[in-house]
């Protein structure tokens, strides 16, 4: 399995190598600042030139790291012009765009048809979630030492994450802040304080959700911590014996996803650590992500909880329910909780078996099988005889090299 320090190189390497096609791609990991592309060396290489302006340079813009935003999307073009015009305004040629992400969202299939780009979707965080916890493949035992019933672990907690703050905020009036290790970072590391949000006009935190965070984070005045006092952004990265062990001190573990406001399906690595720790977890993120991640072949626990939360569309309506059946797990003695884990180890082994084999196969395949389509269907469509010659590369012997 490849790198992810080194996912572009890689896929650059087995695919575009052969081809002209010219990337985009942001740098630091996870940003998606249009400060930090590259996309204006490649503005200033091809754009001012005869060469660029006349011939069909594929574009490929990589903006799968992070769930898409449109004010992001629409600098990527503007950079380029619209369609079928340069940027003076003069007739110029069709060339191809793709767009290469990590989500299903009607925003996405809005701004492909907009922008005329070519939607290349693959699961980026499965590849990620591959490499940083492959070692855990080795790890001798996954025992039920718990100490308590759940794990909530959370960094950030304004703006597109503020439903954190209502998640905590109801475990807090529920008296179930014992029964958990919970992280809440409530001081600015970089995107604001808990009061910043709740003072914000543009904050998604409904009235109701606000004046409860009052009334619970008010109480508890400083951050909980759970293992560092402010986790860096790379913490998800870091999967050491530390953090395996931290992880496995309790039962449950409450996946508080990036995407919760938005109609998207995206998940990220957050989601396999319960997976290849063999826990059980409550998802919470935007409704259908559940039903997602199960198409990839995952189980889930609904003989023990009800997991109709994933269906509901109202958002404290959504953690009311996740809440809920979290308190009905915090009432079991810790001998039920014991006989809970031991009943569904058939599910948490197929989870992880499934994780480190079949799992790695299948988004390996989505992703090649969706790069392939999209020049058979550009070439298909030409009129012009301007196809794409991808006669070179094999896209069989791709899958095969990718998945080792």
């Amino acid at each position: 399995m490849f790198s992810l320090d080194n996912i572009y190189h890689t896929l650059y390497m087995n695919f575009f190598n052969e081809t002209t096609v010219k990337d985009v791609s942001f740098y630091p990991f996870g940003s998606s600042d249009i400060a930090d592309s590259n996309i204006a060396s490649l503005f200033n290489l091809y754009h001012y030139n005869t060469v660029y302006q006349s011939s069909y340079i594929p574009m490929l813009f990589f903006y799968d790291q992070e769930p898409l935003q449109e004010r992001v999307i629409n600098d990527l073009r503007i950079e380029y012009g619209i369609s079928g015009f340069n940027w003076s305004g003069t007739e110029s040629v069709k060339r191809m765009k793709i767009l290469a992400n990590s989500e299903k969202s009607p925003l996405k299939n809005k701004m492909c048809k907009y922008w005329l780009m070519e939607d290349w979707y693959y699961f980026f965080h499965g590849f990620a979630a591959l490499d940083w916890y492959r070692d855990l493949q080795y790890y001798p035992k996954f025992d039920n030492n718990f100490s308590k019933v759940f794990i909530c672990l959370n960094r950030l907690c304004t703006k597109d994450r503020s439903y954190r703050l209502t998640l905590i905020s109801k475990i807090s009036e529920k008296k179930l802040l014992d029964k958990g290790i919970i992280s809440l970072c409530l001081e600015d590391v970089g995107s604001g304080t808990w009061q910043e949000e709740l003072n914000d006009p543009y904050t998604k935190l409904s009235d109701k959700s606000q004046q409860l965070i009052r009334q619970e984070i008010g109480k508890i005045n400083s951050s909980l911590i759970a293992d560092q006092h402010k986790p860096p952004g790379w913490s998800s990265a870091d999967f050491g014996h530390d953090v395996v062990k931290l992880h496995t001190s309790a039962l449950w573990n409450v996946v508080t996803e990036t995407v919760f406001y938005h109609d998207k399906l995206h998940l990220t690595e957050k989601i396999f650590k319960p997976i290849v720790t063999k826990r059980p977890f409550l998802l919470v993120a935007a409704p259908g992500n559940l039903k997602y991640l199960k198409e990839y072949g995952f189980k889930t626990f609904d003989k023990w909880i009800d997991e109709s939360y994933d269906e509901e569309k109202d958002h404290d309506k959504r953690l009311d329910m996740v809440t809920h059946e979290l308190a009905k797990l915090c009432k079991l003695t810790n001998n039920d909780l014991k006989i809970m884990h031991s009943e569904m180890q058939d599910i948490l082994d197929h989870n992880f078996n499934h994780f480190f084999s079949d799992f790695k196969d299948m988004i390996v395949d989505e992703m090649v099988d969706n790069l392939h389509a999209i020049f058979a269907r550009w070439n298909c469509n030409r009129l012009d005889g301007r196809e794409y010659d991808i006669s070179k590369i094999n896209f069989s012997e791709i899958k095969q090299r990718l998945k080792k």
